[in-house]
C-alpha cells in the first residue's frame, strides 16, 4: 500500500512538473498556426482583447483550452474563475467585491463536488491567476480588491451543497 501511495504521488508531480512546462510555452503560438500570438502584457485596460466577446480574455480562454483539453469539467470553472477574477478587478465598492468573490468560491465548490480536492483546484487557479494578472494595472486592481477583502474580515462560507454551486 505504502508503495502505491509513493506511486501515485510520484505521478502527481510528474503531472504538475508538466502543467509547469506547458504554461511557460504558453505565450507562443501552436505549431503550425497562423494566428498571430496575442500579447496581453501590452493592455492599457483590465479586460483586454477579447474578439468573440465571449468575457474571457482572448489568451485566457487559449491557454484554458489548450492546458485543459480533455478536462471539461476544470475547464469550465476556470473559465468561470477568469469571469469572477476579471468582475473581482473591476468590481467598484465591497457589495461588487463580495460578488466577485462568491463567483470564485463557487467555481472552488463546483469542482469539489465533481472530486477535485481543494489543493488540487488552487494549483490550476493559480496558473490562471499568473496568466491573467500580468500588468501593472491588473495587479494594482486585484491587490486593491484582495486588500478590502481581507480588511473586511467576511468568512467564506459555503451555505448549500457543493454541487449546486455549479452551472449547467
Amino acid at each position: 500500500m505504502r508503495k502505491l501511495t509513493g506511486t501515485i504521488m510520484n505521478f502527481k508531480h510528474s503531472l504538475w512538473v508538466l502543467m509547469a512546462a506547458m504554461i511557460s510555452l504558453s505565450n507562443t503560438s501552436l505549431a503550425g498556426s497562423t494566428e498571430r500570438t496575442y500579447d496581453s502584457t501590452l493592455d492599457k485596460t483590465i479586460l483586454g482583447q477579447d474578439l468573440d466577446e465571449d468575457g474571457v480574455r482572448d489568451d485566457i480562454e487559449s491557454f484554458i483550452s489548450y492546458t485543459y483539453p480533455g478536462s471539461p469539467i476544470i475547464r469550465d470553472q476556470m473559465i468561470r474563475y477568469s469571469k469572477a477574477l476579471d468582475a473581482l478587478m473591476l468590481s467598484k465598492g465591497m457589495n461588487e467585491i463580495l460578488k466577485a468573490s462568491s463567483q470564485m468560491d463557487a467555481t472552488k465548490y463546483c469542482a469539489i463536488s465533481k472530486g477535485y480536492t481543494i489543493d488540487e483546484f488552487i494549483q490550476h487557479t493559480r496558473f490562471v491567476y499568473e496568466k491573467q494578472v500580468n500588468t501593472s494595472s491588473r495587479i494594482i486592481a486585484a491587490a486593491k480588491s484582495e486588500r478590502a477583502l481581507s480588511y473586511a474580515s467576511i468568512p467564506s462560507n459555503r451555505t448549500k451543497p457543493y454541487s449546486s454551486y455549479c452551472e449547467d
